[in-house]
């Protein structure tokens, strides 16, 4: 289960995915939480321009 919302003036984003390291090895679990990281940090950390579009 993967979800986003706003809240207030801020951003929430929540997995249950990654209960145990292995989950990340798989290459689209790591890129859900690297985006969903992201878009909930208000992509303070990288400029517009690099930003993905999501999968879903």
């Amino acid at each position: 289960v993967v979800w986003k919302k706003m809240h207030g003036k801020g951003r929430v984003f929540y997995s249950s995915l990654g209960h145990v390291m292995k989950d990340f090895e798989v290459p689209e679990a790591l890129e859900i939480m690297q985006r969903g990281i992201m878009w909930a940090s208000a992509s303070k950390y990288a400029p517009a321009e690099s930003w993905k579009k999501p999968v879903y």
